[in-house]
């Protein structure tokens, strides 16, 4: 349980019901609600925001600079990253490696069918 003061944005105490927005808290004792959450801001905070990484270029004193950072690292990670759910190889190299074997040139016997 967090020791310090959690603070909640102000969209986030008071939802728009107008726009089809409400407001759900985990119930206490219930971890695993949030724990891809807390999973995805973990990396993030370790791999883009941690001093030494590569996506920044000093520490971030303006908005700019965090938007920054966070492109970069969006676009790495949904790019460059090796991923271990896709064999270890980027997501790019898995789309093309699926697109490939699906719309590749047929082999064996349905290379010799004719088509009408």
């Amino acid at each position: 349980m967090p020791t310090r003061p959690i603070y909640v944005d102000e969209v986030q105490r008071n939802p728009s019901p107008s726009k089809g927005c409400r407001h759900r808290s985990a119930p206490s004792g219930t971890p695993a609600i949030n724990s891809f959450a807390e999973s995805v801001f973990g990396l993030f905070k370790n791999e883009a925001i941690a001093v030494g990484s590569p996506f920044r270029t000093g520490p971030p004193r303006i908005l700019a600079d965090v938007e920054a950072i966070t492109t970069g690292y969006v676009d790495w990670y949904n790019n460059a990253r090796l991923h271990s759910l896709l064999g270890n190889v980027t997501p790019e190299e898995f789309e093309h490696a699926y697109y490939t074997h699906e719309t590749g040139s047929p082999t064996g016997a349905a290379a010799n069918d004719k088509t009408a």
